[in-house]
């Protein structure tokens, strides 16, 4: 029950701990001498001739073709349609599209998630990418892979879905790698410039708002 309540907390946004606010993040990256440096340096990579060509008959590609139908729906914690979404509902309800299979069949606990296999398989090189080595590890995404934004687990430490450098991980949010350095997800920190609501933008814009520490990928293959 408390992991639960815990976990509700996290994703909803409105806990002053969560990803929603840096502060706590950026405590934890003082302690431990992190840097994230995200900004031109993953611009001018994602701009290079590096990047992967897009594979439009993958299941990554179907995927994000789906998911894009949901743009603009307002965020909501555990929306699961057109009118209200969540960051999990979001790449639930595009993988029930395209495979024909109930979205209820996955588990709704994210770090059980990844381990389950069912939403894709984790991607050597990124899985577990902390701070300023997401830019020189965003040119192994390919469109439709799913982004788990991590943050480190004081308290579900049992849950962790990756250790790095010593420091257990757990995802507090999830999206879909859209390609050219974006991320398409169901964004639950309104700002000024960035809606409630599903949304596409620049995943270095995201990291550094919500000062997330580090990242898992995952790939659905056909």
């Amino acid at each position: 029950m408390l992991k639960t309540l815990l976990f509700f907390l996290v994703l909803n946004g409105n806990n002053p701990d969560s990803n929603c606010n840096s502060n706590y993040t950026n405590q934890i990256l003082n302690e431990t001498g992190q840097t994230m440096v995200f900004g031109d340096s993953l611009v001018k990579l994602v701009n290079s001739s590096n990047v992967p060509a897009i594979d439009t008959a993958s299941m990554g590609y179907k995927l994000l073709n789906a998911a894009e139908e949901y743009l603009g729906v307002p965020y909501a914690w555990g929306g699961r349609s057109k009118k209200e979404i969540d960051c999990m509902g979001l790449i639930f309800l595009a993988y029930s599209k395209i495979t024909g299979k109930s979205w209820k069949n996955l588990s709704v606990y994210p770090s059980k998630l990844v381990k389950s296999g069912k939403l894709g398989k984790p991607v050597k090189g990124l899985d577990g990418v902390v701070a300023d080595s997401i830019v020189n590890s965003i040119n192994k995404m390919e469109v439709g892979d799913i982004i788990y934004l991590l943050t480190p687990s004081r308290v579900i430490e049992d849950d962790s879905l990756v250790a790095i450098d010593s420091t257990g991980y757990w995802p507090w949010h999830m999206g879909l790698y859209a390609g050219n350095g974006n991320i398409l997800h169901a964004n639950p920190c309104a700002s000024e410039n960035t809606p409630a609501q599903v949304i596409r933008e620049p995943l270095s814009q995201l990291l550094e708002r919500t000062g997330t520490l580090a990242i898992f990928v995952t790939r659905i293959k056909r």
